[in-house]
This record gives C-alpha cells, sequence and structure tokens, in this order.
C-alpha cells in the first residue's frame, strides 16, 4: 500500500462558479489513479468523510469521486471557514490516525453514507483501521492545498463568517489578567501534573482543583502563552501529553470542571480570541501564520503538541 502512496502528484485547485443563488462549489484534484485502484480511492473517501464528521457546518458538504476529485459546496459567506476548517481536521487526521475507539462507530456511519452504492458498501464494510493509518499521507496535497487558502493574519470569525480584525496590537494580550499569584498557581499545577504519577496527583486532587480554580480568571490563551515561554514548565507538556490519563485531564477536564480544550472553544465562541493572537505569537516566538490553522479548525491539542516541540 505505501509504494502507491509515491504515485501522487500536484493538486489542481479549480473555482467552480456560482450555483443555488449564493452557493459556490470549490472543488480539487488528486492525480487519478487507475480503475483498479478503487480500494485506495474508498479509503480516502472515507479519511475525507471522517474528517467531515468533526466540523459543524450544517449547510456546507463534500463530495468526493474514486477518480480523486473533490468538491466542496455551501454558501458563499461561509464556504471558506468551512474548507479551512476541513483542512485542518484532515490534517489531524493524516497527522494522528482515526482513534481507535472511534474508528467503528466513523465506519459504520459512512457505510450509511454511502447510499445506495452497494459495490462501495461492501468494500468499505472490510476497511481496517490499519488501511486507514496507511492511507492518510496520500491526502497530504489536498490538505495542504487547503491550508493555502487560510485567510491573511488576524482574522476572527462571527457566525463562521470571517472578518478582519484590523490589525489588532499585540498589547492587547499583554493586557489580559495574569497577576503573581496567577503564576505561582499555573506553576504549582503544571508542575505537579508533569512530574507526579497517578497516586500523587490523587492525593493532591482537592489541592489541584483549589489551584484549577484559581486561575480560572486567567484567559486560557494567556495562561498557555505562560506556560510555553517558562522552559521549566514547557518541559512538563511532552510529560502530560503523553500520559493518556493526565492528557484527557488536562484538556477535557473531570467532573463538573471542564479543560482546556473547551475553554479555548468557548472564548472563539465568544468572539474573545482572535485579537489575542499577536501577542501570543509575540510571547513565545512563532509566526500567526504557523498558528492560525490551528485556531480555524480548533485543534487545541494539535497546537500543543507544535509548540511543546519548539
Amino acid at each position: 500500500m505505501r509504494g502507491l502512496l509515491t504515485k501522487f502528484f500536484v493538486v489542481t485547485f479549480i473555482f467552480l462558479g456560482v450555483l443555488r443563488g449564493e452557493d459556490l462549489q470549490l472543488g480539487f484534484h488528486l492525480s487519478s489513479y487507475p480503475q483498479s485502484d478503487r480500494d485506495l480511492g474508498l479509503v480516502q473517501k472515507f479519511l475525507l468523510f471522517s474528517a467531515d464528521q468533526t466540523l459543524n457546518y450544517p449547510h456546507c458538504s463534500f463530495t468526493y469521486e474514486l477518480d480523486g476529485h473533490a468538491i466542496m459546496s455551501g454558501p458563499e459567506e461561509i464556504i471558506q471557514p468551512y474548507i479551512i476548517s476541513f483542512g485542518g481536521a484532515l490534517e489531524k487526521i493524516i497527522r494522528e490516525g482515526i482513534p481507535r475507539d472511534q474508528f467503528e462507530g466513523l465506519k459504520s456511519n459512512f457505510v450509511s453514507f454511502l447510499g445506495d452504492a452497494l459495490a462501495e458498501k461492501e468494500l468499505a464494510s472490510e476497511i481496517k483501521w490499519e488501511m486507514a493509518q496507511d492511507v492518510g499521507g496520500s491526502l497530504n496535497p489536498m490538505q495542504h492545498m487547503m491550508r493555502s487558502m487560510i485567510p491573511a493574519q488576524n482574522v476572527s470569525y462571527q457566525s463562521g463568517v470571517p472578518v478582519v480584525s484590523q490589525g489588532h496590537s499585540p498589547k492587547i494580550y499583554y493586557q489580559l489578567r495574569l497577576t503573581a499569584d496567577d503564576q505561582s498557581s499555573i506553576s504549582k499545577m503544571i508542575k505537579n501534573l508533569g512530574e507526579l504519577g497517578w497516586l500523587g496527583l490523587l492525593k493532591k486532587k482537592s489541592a489541584m482543583e483549589k489551584l484549577g480554580d484559581n486561575i480560572l480568571p486567567v484567559h486560557p490563551l494567556r495562561f498557555l502563552g505562560y506556560v510555553v515561554s517558562n522552559p521549566s514548565l514547557k518541559k512538563q507538556l511532552p510529560k502530560i501529553m503523553g500520559d493518556f490519563v493526565k492528557r484527557k485531564s488536562f484538556l477535557n477536564g473531570h467532573g463538573k470542571r471542564i479543560g482546556f480544550s473547551q475553554r479555548m472553544t468557548n472564548e472563539v465562541n465568544h468572539n474573545n480570541m482572535m485579537q489575542y493572537i499577536p501577542g501570543f505569537a509575540q510571547q513565545i516566538g512563532a509566526s500567526e501564520e504557523s498558528l492560525q490553522k490551528y485556531f480555524n479548525a480548533h485543534d487545541w491539542e494539535g497546537l500543543i503538541r507544535d509548540l511543546m516541540e519548539d
């Protein structure tokens, strides 16, 4: 299977014009395989379907033919953010694969999605998790094309529509709350998460919850900026992200306490995020362009993993 992946060439981007009133279609093309490689095309179609399933754009849709053509369609005002988000979701699948615990559910949905195409449905039912992992890299050209459509820096979204933020100054990021007590609480939390084992964390459960409560007023991006810009805290991130229980607790929270990922998404939904990216990028020494894809896709785990490797 891997040998087949080297046959892919350049992606061709095609503007297909205006459809129903304000709707548009945007097309992408991967160099097509002969008919004998329909199995590979079907797995690609499954991966694209899986990426789309992570999004919330009910008025947009995609189709993918086994000759390598993909078409995204939707209202003119939201088609671009849809494709940007689609590209981010696809990149995550290419990089990390489909989680094993989600694979069977996604495959079942995909088989239903194929409708009356009985031959394709039969083949799709035989897709294995290992096949999906192996084929992901073949979609890199398409994902790169989608990523190239990310709009200029300092873009935020209101109701799914890209809105230029009029060049916000990095200074407003540094005006976000981060007191000496906040810094102390963040340091203790991150060091405990990184250095303690599960039993140690269980013994400190009450203390850790109190630390979490202390830093709730801190904007999550300001929180992340402080951690990443502090070498002693940054080195704890691989220990946290490399442990399933710690990672899940940190990103998703536990009990009634929400995690970092939900806090970030909440701020985006309240239009309280994109204006701070310039200052955040400045603090951690990264380009805004390199960060934008994670914010567009709400890929907070991907953002942390990228930053902890710098």
